[in-house]
């Protein structure tokens, strides 16, 4: 992991990407429309979360200029974490 955990998850939007991805993987822009912030910002996120192998990038199949986003086995804990401090 490059940066420690916590200097990861202060990044604004950054936990409410992570919690998008919960339940599946969604392409980058179905996370634009779901979080609500422009392309710059969760492209920059999403590479940092990537980077701390919170997220995996995985091209789609049924479009190359499409890219998917799922929570790697990791970033899984860390919500489940989360999710538990912030009840």
């Amino acid at each position: 992991m490059n940066e420690t955990l916590l200097q990861v998850i202060e990044q604004k939007h950054s936990i409410r990407i992570l919690f998008t991805l919960e339940n599946n993987g969604q392409s980058f822009c179905d996370i634009v429309k779901s979080v609500g912030i422009n392309t710059a910002t969760l492209e920059k996120r999403l590479k940092n979360l990537e980077a701390n192998e919170l997220v995996v990038r995985t091209p789609c199949p049924q479009d190359a200029r499409c890219v998917g986003y799922t929570l790697s086995e990791e970033g899984g804990q860390l919500v489940s974490k989360l999710k538990k401090v912030l009840r």
